[in-house]
């Protein structure tokens, strides 16, 4: 019933059976005229219509009706298709023009619906902490600065979650206030990093990143002199950045297992986006042509950071091409977990080169090999653009 709904509605079909019932209509007014008599003389010699002479006419007119008719739909369809023909060349010249364009500013939302309860607590708590540390405020200055509250209460705790449902928000969640021996064994446990990384071009040359970097992170090479990325929140000193991402969530359920969207917004004007961005060859400058295969990468809970020091462009592991390999494990989300996942890029202010990618892959990646024994879990999210 809806294909042939759907068969119906399309001009082209309407086209072809008003064209196929107007040759109906003149070939039947044809042997219409021809087995009967229009016409008859009247008494005083007059020609006089016979019923069957009013129904010639009558095709006749309706004919002359459904030619009009069909010739008008076709102008309209040429027209329409003319039109968006046009509006599609000037689109894709434009895309071409942009993208042949150095990348100066980013815009992304990154989100997901999930029914999680444990992400819906943490997502309430985090909120309670961000109130509660806006109260110490004196003179607009907290006790913790807001972004660094914003990216423990939130933030990080919804990278977690994303890179492992199951377990992720564990190593988020703070020890009960009055567990005083918790406390202790907290201050002694060394601190594991947050790091997200995502790949600007399908080279992977050049790498943004933001997140947390543990205090007690080790490095597979010290050498260089870089300082971290503006997308680390806490940090000091690090790359200049006027902003950082926002978490966007719906606040507080009314029911259990409501569904909620997530996301992670930002919105990175030209100098941030050169604070946030690292590249394995500094003199390729990434271009405003994003990759069909959009890939993330997170690095999660251990010590271990298998990089060149906060050079996130430089690994010392096999990271982004390792797709097919046996250390590579397939890891879907749980609908109820993760589903609707997708990310929106809209490229240097310009509504008319805009990407979207919708989840196509999850992956586990082992990242340690013969040289180097990484800690750290990584979750890779591999994205196709529509």
């Amino acid at each position: 019933m809806m294909a042939a709904y759907g068969f119906l509605g399309d001009l082209s079909t309407w086209l072809l059976v008003l064209k196929y019932l107007g040759l109906c209509l003149a070939a039947g007014s044809s042997i219409w005229g021809t087995v009967n008599d229009l016409a008859i003389k009247g008494p005083n010699g007059e020609r006089r219509l016979t019923k069957a002479g009013a129904a010639a006419i009558g095709f006749t007119a309706l004919g002359l009706i459904i030619s009009l008719v069909s010739e008008d739909l076709r102008r309209r369809q040429d027209s329409a298709s003319h039109a968006a023909q046009f509006v599609a060349e000037a689109k894709r010249t434009n895309e071409i023009i942009i993208s042949g364009q150095q990348l100066a500013g980013l815009s992304f939302r990154w989100e997901f619906t999930s029914r999680s309860a444990a992400l819906r607590k943490a997502m309430d708590d985090g909120t309670k902490g961000q109130y509660e540390n806006a109260l110490t405020s004196q003179g607009g200055v907290p006790v913790t600065p807001f972004e660094v509250v914003d990216y423990e209460a939130l933030l990080l705790p919804l990278i977690s979650f994303v890179a492992d449902p199951k377990n992720g928000l564990n190593a988020t969640l703070p020890p009960p206030a009055d567990a005083a021996t918790e406390q202790v064994k907290q201050s002694e446990k060394k601190q594991g990093s947050t790091v997200v990384l995502m790949s600007l071009d399908a080279s992977s040359n050049a790498i943004l990143s933001f997140g947390s970097i543990g205090k007690d992170a080790e490095w597979a090479s010290n050498t260089g002199d870089k300082i971290p990325s503006a997308g680390f929140a806490g940090e000091s000193p690090k790359r200049n950045g006027d902003s950082l991402p926002q978490v966007v969530h719906p606040g507080k359920s009314p029911s259990p297992g409501t569904e909620f969207t997530y996301a992670i917004s930002w919105d990175l004007d030209p100098g941030t986006l050169a604070g946030v961005v690292d590249r394995r060859n500094p003199e390729i400058a990434p271009t405003a042509k994003l990759p069909k295969v959009f890939k993330i990468a997170i690095l999660n809970g251990g010590l271990v950071l298998p990089f060149q020091k906060f050079n996130f462009a430089v690994p010392a592991v096999t990271l982004w091409g390792k797709h097919q390999d046996a250390a590579v494990a397939k890891d879907d989300f749980v609908p109820d977990d993760v589903s609707n996942m997708k990310i929106t890029l809209v490229v240097n202010g310009s509504e008319d080169v805009r990407y979207d990618y919708y989840l196509k892959r999850v992956s586990k990646i082992d990242l340690t090999d013969d040289d180097i024994d990484v800690d750290t879990e990584c979750t890779m999210l591999e994205f196709e653009a529509n």
